[in-house]
């Protein structure tokens, strides 16, 4: 899928945000080049809002799913004061990451990206796109499997289908992962 939305001399970071584990790729014309582990899930944000908080976990994830990084600049954010070093640090390994493909494995030869695909679980955060954006300075966009041909083609897909790609996407992740 993620081939077919990465057009040929593009330079595209895929950053998957699972709950328990994420990973950046770099991929270039269409070949994914590099995998890195990154440090930060979903499960981490979770209880870094409970731990901030002193919420139990429940509430933490309810909280997370509900607010997510919206309101991030308002005196009412919940998630964001709690979530700021992480995400800070998850964006200071992506430009890391890059600059380690840049000059060691491209020896120069790419020296920016068009733009980052977000995926997995995580990538639902609320404005977590649009933070990442200001932050990178690129494009930022969320993984919809359900915008493939496939899925548009038969019927047009409504409002909340399109919301909830990604929570396909992830639960599609995991069963193939339980069959490997």
């Amino acid at each position: 899928k993620f081939a077919k939305k990465i057009p040929p001399g593009e330079t595209v970071l895929i950053l998957s945000l699972g709950g328990s584990e994420s990973s950046v790729t770099i991929a270039y014309d269409g070949f994914a080049c590099l995998i890195r582990p990154l440090s930060v899930s979903g499960r981490s944000f979770t209880e870094a809002i409970a731990n901030y908080h002193k919420f139990d976990l429940q509430k933490a994830e309810s909280v997370k799913k509900s607010e997510g990084l919206k309101n991030q600049n308002s005196a009412d954010a919940i998630c964001m004061p709690a979530l700021s070093g992480q995400i800070e640090s998850m964006v200071v390994d992506l430009e890391h990451t890059f600059k380690f493909f840049s000059h060691q494995l491209m020896k120069s030869r790419v020296v920016s990206y068009e733009r980052v695909i977000l995926c997995g679980g995580a990538a639902a955060l609320k404005s977590l796109d649009k933070y990442l954006s200001e932050k990178l300075a690129v494009p930022v966009e969320v993984f919809n499997p359900l915008e493939s041909e496939m899925f548009t083609s038969a019927r047009p897909l409504g409002p909340e289908t399109k919301e909830n790609g990604h929570s396909f996407a992830a639960a599609a992740g995991m069963a193939v992962r339980c069959l490997e």
